[in-house]
This record gives structure tokens, C-alpha cells and sequence, in this order.
């Protein structure tokens, strides 16, 4: 069953396929774009936690790793409030069209 999906033989008839000139972008109506979505807003704020963690620790005077630490904890609290700000604002977005 999942090698027919794989191969693209076969559509199931609760996804959607939206495709028209205007649109810039294609929307698909299964779970897989939404978890991408989130998943990028996750990544994307660890990683600027982590940058910002650096940047702590090269402008303030201290020899420990503290800073590092603070902005990386601070990017996995966050991480997934803006994970689902990503999906509503992506959600918001396809409303409109």
C-alpha cells in the first residue's frame, strides 16, 4: 500500500492538490507540509538562539560557556511557540488566497 503512494500511481481522495497560475506556491493538503513548517520554525529558532549564544559570549568578558548555554536553552523554550506561529501565520496565509 505505501509503495503505491510512493510511486505516485495513486492519489487518495482526501488530499488536494491546488495548482493554478496565480499562485505562487503549491499547497498540499496532507500532514507532511505542516510538519515541515513546523519543523523549520524549530530549527530556525535554535540555531538563532545558538548564533545569539555566541555572539553573548564573544562581546561579554567571560571565560565560560554560560552564555552559550542561556541562548541555546533559551532557543529550545521558544522553539516550538514559534514552530506554531510558523504553521498558523503559513495557515493564515493560504486563508487569504
Amino acid at each position: 500500500m505505501a509503495q503505491d503512494y510512493a510511486s505516485g500511481t495513486e492519489q487518495p481522495s482526501s488530499e488536494t492538490v491546488v495548482c493554478t497560475e496565480e499562485a505562487e506556491r503549491i499547497t498540499h493538503g496532507d500532514s507532511s507540509s505542516k510538519v515541515e513548517i513546523f519543523g523549520l520554525g524549530v530549527s530556525v529558532t535554535i540555531l538563532i538562539g545558538a548564533v545569539g549564544g555566541v555572539f553573548a559570549m564573544w562581546v561579554l568578558p567571560v571565560d565560560s560557556a554560560v552564555p552559550l548555554f542561556l541562548g541555546v536553552g533559551v532557543g529550545f523554550i521558544l522553539s516550538p511557540v514559534i514552530g506554531l506561529g510558523m504553521l498558523w501565520r503559513q495557515n493564515w496565509d493560504n486563508y487569504d488566497q
